[in-house]
């Protein structure tokens, strides 16, 4: 079995470099203090092209917090990199750990629908073309849709939503992968190794917690199986999160902004559904499905809306990370179908 790969581009060691030596956007010794190293330590293993484990790249991305981090991690997978969404706000307080999960997930859930109908009434006003009055108010509600269903999920895996980063922490994002693939997935260890496109033993090392992945197979890694919870675990503690990356083929072929929100829209309903269905292992995997399901028509939805409010109008108008970031889904797509 052949995986279509990424394009190689640019090495994480050397893109960190750039980052932190050229560009000089860090102090090189607070990065290497989070590290657990001497700044002449991180100067020789830039220099040297070392490996950075999972830890150490989760680490980097925390601290460095530049978009091109992550990115790097998830080009070429069907995951796109966002911003953490803030504490979704119900009335007048906002959702913290001190109310109850599952009424927090059901208000999370109940304030997604609210945001998408609110675009979608938006939508049918003006026809599927963004008025540029509108745009902003529209996308700003799907914005918040989406914010609601990421907090959902970061309520549901709370493992290491919370836990400290530690760059010693070794072994953690091994063990999940076989929980997730091999336990949960049923996949072959030989069959992740031709993934990854290493040897038997080395994946045995690498799962043993013996010898941390290399950037390169974190990268392969999802690209072949883009799971939210390996990418959650790994982004545990940054600024960011995953969603499904949009899928813009679809949107080109007939699905309007207005269909495909209301297609998300069901799949919210769906997910309020399997959110108050008793609970269990199928109930569990049938809650990440929907879940999923929903981001990435939400994400479909945010991408259409974009192209499509920019017909007769120039250029179409970027989607904004959570935070107003400059890197959009759109160009993340894009790179994605050309790598």
């Amino acid at each position: 079995m052949t995986f279509a790969q990424p394009q190689n581009t640019i090495e994480f060691g050397e893109l960190v470099r750039r980052i932190l030596v050229d560009e000089k956007r860090h102090a090189v010794k607070s990065i290497a203090a989070a590290l657990s190293l001497n700044p002449a330590a991180l100067y020789a293993r830039l220099r040297q092209k070392a490996r950075f484990s999972p830890a150490e790249i989760a680490i980097l991305i925390r601290e460095v917090a530049d978009d091109r981090l992550p990115h790097w991690v998830f080009v070429g997978s069907t995951l796109a990199v966002v911003r953490r969404p803030l504490p979704v706000t119900v009335g007048a307080g906002a959702l913290n750990g001190s109310a109850d999960r599952d009424s927090m997930v059901l208000l999370c859930a109940l304030q997604a629908e609210e945001a998408l109908v609110a675009a979608l009434a938006g939508l049918c006003d003006d026809s599927d073309r963004l008025r540029p009055d509108h745009a902003p108010r529209l996308m700003d509600a799907t914005e918040c849709a989406q914010s609601a269903l990421l907090s959902i999920r970061l309520h549901l895996i709370r493992r290491a939503a919370a836990e400290p980063l530690d760059a010693n922490r070794a072994g953690s994002f091994e063990r999940l992968v076989r929980q997730v693939l091999v336990t949960e997935g049923g996949l072959h260890l030989r069959a992740l190794a031709e993934a990854l496109g290493i040897g038997y033993t080395a994946l045995h090392a690498r799962m043993s917690g013996l010898t941390p992945f290399t950037p390169a197979e974190l990268r392969r890694l999802f690209v072949c199986y883009p799971d939210p919870r390996l990418a959650d675990d790994l982004l545990a503690g940054t600024p960011y999160v995953v969603i499904p990356r949009p899928l813009p083929d679809r949107s080109r072929t007939g699905d309007t902004p207005t269909r495909t929100g209301f297609k998300a829209l069901r799949a919210i309903i769906d997910l309020q559904r399997a959110l108050a269905a008793p609970a269990s292992a199928e109930q569990q995997s049938t809650l990440r499905r929907t879940l999923e399901g929903a981001l990435g028509l939400v994400a479909t939805m945010r991408w259409s809306m974009t192209y499509f409010g920019g017909r007769g109008s120039g250029s179409p108008r970027p989607l904004r990370f959570a935070n107003g970031g400059d890197r959009s889904l759109a160009q993340q797509s894009d790179a994605a179908r050309s790598a």
